[in-house]
């Protein structure tokens, strides 16, 4: 057997879902992975690409709310609120834009 036979004996299946998953093993999943990518990528830089990222997923979630509540549900009230929570995270990522990294940080160049 090789060593590679082993390992894959050795390794546990990834499960397909955390939908049902307690918040510890959410919390758990998501440190892990945000950890190997930091280490992978080796810089500051790599959390705020992460966090940058993931507010640009938020607030397109949020534009799809926003538009499903007034266009689907003709609810002009809770369109407002996603509409306003996009507005936030909106803010949050040219916030987020303007904190300098590191040189790797293509976001925010350094000032000469």
């Amino acid at each position: 057997m090789s060593m590679l036979d082993a390992k894959v004996e050795d390794t546990t299946a990834m499960p397909h879902s955390l939908k049902e998953a307690s918040k510890e093993e959410l919390v758990d999943f998501v440190i892990d992975g945000v950890q190997a990518m930091g280490e992978v990528i080796g810089t500051t830089f790599a959390y705020k690409l992460i966090a940058d990222y993931c507010l640009f997923r938020l607030q397109q979630i949020h534009e799809v709310g926003y538009r499903h509540q007034l266009d689907e549900c003709d609810d002009q009230d809770r369109a407002l609120a996603w509409a306003r929570d996009a507005g936030h995270l909106q803010a949050m990522m040219a916030t987020l834009k303007e904190i300098q990294c590191g040189p790797q940080d293509f976001q925010c160049p350094l000032e000469d």
